[in-house]
């Protein structure tokens, strides 16, 4: 577990020392919060339920995590940062939602990796609130993807083979 040293009120993506030790004291931090180490490494997320979770930001040469996915999914924090792919494997038309802050608090610049693997068409939707700026919300293909990058509190731009 990672004890996190802040001074004065944490403030969401805000850099702040992190050390690794057998407890931590998380309970200035408010739930649905994150943190990046000094470093820009690790970011650490308090849950809306108050769990403690982290992973990685910007380390070089790093492996994706393979998230299949067989119908409908809405983005979570673990998909943070281009650590993983979503592959759509889906046979029947299917959605990748994208939440509002409130629900999941990506970091802005967050990159969300989507691809259609299945014959089924996937749509990104945008949660009510949300914006997402493309040509189209469709993608155009099996076997094609998608990059979805934060740009501000609740808008998103879409990169790749999307259509109308």
């Amino acid at each position: 577990m990672a004890v996190l040293t802040v001074t004065g009120s944490p403030v969401a993506g805000a850099k702040y020392s992190v050390t690794t030790a057998n407890s931590a004291d998380w309970t200035s931090v408010s739930n649905s919060t994150y943190f990046f180490d000094l470093t820009d490494k690790i970011v650490y997320y308090k849950t809306s339920t108050g769990a403690i979770t982290y992973g990685f930001n910007n380390s070089a040469n790093r492996q994706l995590r393979i998230n299949n996915q067989a119908g409908d999914y809405t983005a979570t924090i673990t998909d943070f940062n281009s650590d993983t792919i979503t592959r759509m494997t889906s046979a029947s038309a299917n959605n990748y939602t994208v939440p509002l802050n409130s629900s999941v608090p990506f970091p802005i610049g967050t990159q969300l990796l989507v691809a259609q693997i299945g014959a089924g068409q996937t749509t990104i939707v945008a949660t009510g609130g949300v914006t997402i700026n493309a040509t189209g919300l469709k993608i155009s293909a099996t076997k094609q993807a998608v990059t979805l990058i934060k740009v501000a509190t609740d808008e998103w731009d879409a990169f790749g083979n999307l259509t109308a």
